[in-house]
């Protein structure tokens, strides 16, 4: 038995180019078998969409690597956001606090009324209970005061349909009644927000509680009123006698060189 490679490259019968023909001899004569190279670049092809679909799942993992890279900062944003809200929100209690100085807001477009935490406590309520509006918040007000802050409401009603630029500014002092019957004395200034279109949007309250103030200063004007040694109090810009004792009104001029 003998073997040996026939492929002529040129001639009739040749074969194709990338063709490869192997043949033999044998007992049984002459065999040949080809194998065509067209067919083996097929396989060839197979690596390259291998490739291309791993590239391309490989993409995939890196967008979704950069959207989750995105969306972790932006969470880590609104966390920080959050607590940057917090603790302005914080210090603003605190201040509120300290100033016993309470807040209220109104937005006019929706009616929402937002009551600061120092407000509460001011008017002697439970802050997880819902805010008091229209009857049930003038029912804090002291009887003798009532009215005068009921005038109040339509005024900026009034001003707020008129679209006036100069808003009035409201600068009140008055009594209000706590749930326990305690009687709180109260300065209050309000003004109404504009946007743009020169309309009211917001109505911004603030109440102090001057209670402890106001006590002091009566119990200074009584004690200065009827102190029997001569006392005054004077502008120390203008010179201009503000009050003086009884026992100065008779002669303030011979004894001070100056009329009150």
């Amino acid at each position: 038995m003998g073997t040996g490679l026939a492929g002529p490259p040129h001639g009739r019968g040749a074969a194709r180019s990338g063709d490869c023909r192997i043949s033999f001899r044998g007992h049984g004569g002459r065999h040949s078998c080809a194998r065509s190279a067209d067919r083996g670049a097929g396989h060839a092809v197979a690596p390259t969409v291998l490739a291309l679909a791993v590239g391309t799942v490989m993409a995939l993992i890196a967008g979704l690597g950069v959207v989750g890279a995105v969306d972790d900062y932006l969470a880590l944003r609104a966390v920080r956001e959050a607590e940057r809200l917090r603790r302005s929100e914080d210090h603003l209690a605190r201040a509120q606090q300290t100033a016993h100085t309470g807040s209220i807001e109104q937005d006019l477009r929706t009616g929402a009324i937002e009551w600061s935490g120092e407000t509460y406590r001011i008017f002697g309520l439970d802050p997880n209970l819902p805010a008091p509006v229209g009857e049930a918040f003038l029912d804090l007000f002291h009887p003798d005061d009532r009215a005068a802050c009921e005038t109040q409401g339509p005024a900026h009603q009034t001003a707020a349909s008129c679209k006036l630029h100069d808003m009035p500014r409201v600068d009140l002092r008055f009594r209000i009644v706590q749930p326990g019957g305690a009687v709180r004395r109260v300065h209050h200034e309000s003004e109404l927000v504009l946007n743009r279109h020169g309309e009211a949007v917001r109505w911004i309250g603030t109440y102090k509680d001057v209670t402890e103030a106001y006590e002091v200063e009566e119990s200074f004007k009584l004690v200065f009123e009827d102190n029997p040694v001569p006392m005054w109090l004077f502008d120390p810009e203008t010179l201009k006698f503000m009050a003086v004792t009884a026992c100065v009104k008779p002669a303030p001029k011979r004894r001070h060189g100056r009329t009150i």
